[in-house]
């Protein structure tokens, strides 16, 4: 049953018939993105059912772009066991790497850029948000892109895509869209998926993004930016007022197939992804947010027992998500963990070393095993 509302009926008509009906394929080698808006599909994301493995995804600040983003980067990782290579230019992506057991590699300038042929493999992310100067950290992200270029077609010819390279805020890489053009034109030959993010469509390359099999359309404005997306095939122009109107998370979706060649243009009704900011760590010294899903990973760093886990998860949820930090490190304490400890969970959880030690010097009555 089709719903009433005025954004489905605004879609009816550009967009009627256009939901890709999942296959089996796709429920064994794809991840789940969410359900469509007309019918309620589920969508999978099959780069192996597309005629090219590569991914664009465009919307302004606040639609959802990031959360989709993380959401595909921890699926590709954990489902599909892929080989990733991330650029991060703002260190926005540490929590996500933490959680699937990334390596970071944090740059400070461009001659720490170790050889590319050693951070290809497994789960890397090329930490750039250090190097303050802009001109050289886009020279450095050039050189980046440049080594992967060259590192990739030294490598024989792969059928389908096995290794992901995700490059967020990709209008920064302007003055660079040709080697971000040979990344697209050359990678699924040897077996690489290319994903872009960006909110300024206007400065990409619209060979970009005619070369992308999968586009997420997240809102936008700006008559340039619409520009740009219709003329590069993606985005009908009587389309434009419906992702005007999309709310957070809600996004256009684009794929093209491979063995029909049939193009599909539907809406996702919300993205369905990770959180990775569910609870808040306050104090006098702290106020940061911190995922269920880090403050897992960091227990069982630590090898913290079930019981242990469960008390520290009791004690964020019934604070409705919100715990002072004096009453996190009480309760780290009493579950067993000395001093060096604490400070290595909360490390391990966002909070500045120097923070840390500070909060548990302020700290009266609390007993600290040795």
């Amino acid at each position: 049953m089709i719903s009433n509302s005025k954004k489905v009926a605004a879609l009816l008509n550009p967009l009627k018939m256009s939901e890709p009906v999942p296959t089996d394929a796709d429920f064994d080698g794809g991840i789940y993105i969410g359900k469509t808006l007309l019918y309620r599909l589920p969508f999978f994301l099959n780069t192996n059912r597309l005629v090219n493995p590569h991914i664009s995804i465009v919307g302004m600040t606040g639609s959802g772009k990031t959360y989709l983003l993380k959401s595909i980067i921890v699926r590709f990782c954990r489902n599909n066991k892929f080989d990733l290579f991330l650029l991060d230019w703002t260190s926005e992506y540490s929590d996500v790497m933490r959680y699937i057991g990334g390596k970071i590699v944090t740059l400070k300038s461009a001659g720490d850029l170790p050889e590319i042929s050693s951070l290809i493999t497994g789960i890397t992310c090329i930490d750039i948000s250090k190097i303050e100067d802009e001109s050289e950290k886009r020279a450095t992200a050039s050189m980046v892109l440049n080594g992967l270029c060259e590192f990739m077609v030294s490598l024989p010819p792969e059928g389908n895509a096995k290794k992901v390279i995700v490059i967020d805020e990709a209008w920064k890489l302007v003055d660079f869209d040709k080697l971000l053009g040979r990344l697209f034109r050359e990678g699924r030959k040897f077996g690489f998926s290319v994903v872009v993010a960006t909110q300024l469509v206007k400065d990409v390359n619209n060979e970009i993004l005619a070369n992308t099999a999968c586009s997420f359309i997240f809102r936008l404005m700006g008559s340039e930016n619409f520009e740009s997306l219709v003329s590069s095939g993606l985005v009908l122009m009587e389309n434009v007022d419906f992702i005007k109107s999309l709310g957070r998370g809600e996004c256009m979706i684009s794929v093209t197939e491979r063995d029909s060649g049939m193009q599909f243009s539907f809406a996702i009704e919300r993205v369905n992804g990770f959180d990775f900011s569910n609870y808040t760590i306050g104090g006098e010294l702290i106020n940061s947010k911190v995922s269920k899903e880090r403050i897992n990973a960091a227990m069982e760093k630590l090898q913290i027992n079930n019981d242990g886990r469960i008390r520290v998860l009791r004690l964020f949820e019934s604070g409705s998500g919100n715990v002072d930090v004096s009453s996190l490190v009480s309760t780290l304490s009493s579950i067993g963990l000395n001093r060096a400890g604490i400070i290595l969970f909360l490390k391990s959880i966002g909070v500045d070393e120097a923070f840390a030690s500070l909060t548990i010097e302020s700290l009266k009555g609390v007993h600290f095993v040795d």
